[in-house]
């Protein structure tokens, strides 16, 4: 597996799970400080178990129903940069929709734009979603912030 892995070509090799075997089979054989180096010498990214940890903490907060905008924020942060956008929308919704409860003030204003400028940015780049719909969505959620704002 190891010598497989450094034959194969730039984009597949560089795939998550692919990087992580060369290490699964060092352990495997013993060669566990090799592992660890391998490890080290990687390009940065999150190893499977990690980026699992960033989706089950999202997954809680929306179980609670009850997001605080900065939480909500920095899990955006994350969820984007593992590319899991249709989880950081549903983030992004309850904490808008939270958000939209009180009276308005200068400061939720402000956090409500940041949400919402994030929520129509993860929309748009959502792979799931079909092309003529999320750009729609998209502006719908900027019209929706102006429609609040103003009332």
């Amino acid at each position: 597996m190891i010598a497989l892995v450094d034959k194969m070509s730039k984009p597949l090799s560089s795939q998550l799970m692919i990087q992580e075997q060369p290490g699964f089979a060092l352990n495997r054989y013993g060669k566990s400080d090799e592992a660890k180096k391998r490890k080290e010498q990687g390009n940065g990214r999150k190893t499977m178990r990690q980026k699992c940890e960033a989706v089950i903490e999202a997954e809680e907060a929306i179980g609670t129903g009850n997001i605080e905008p900065k939480k909500a924020i920095e899990l955006t942060k994350i969820l984007k940069n593992e590319r899991v956008f249709w989880l950081a929308r549903r983030v992004l919704k309850i904490t808008i929709d939270e958000l939209s409860r009180p009276a308005p003030s200068k400061e939720t204003n402000k956090l409500h734009l940041k949400l919402t400028h994030q929520l129509a940015l993860c929309t748009y780049k959502d792979p799931d979603l079909a092309n003529d719909t999320k750009f729609v969505e998209a502006i719908n959620c900027t019209e929706h912030h102006l429609i609040v704002q103003w009332l």
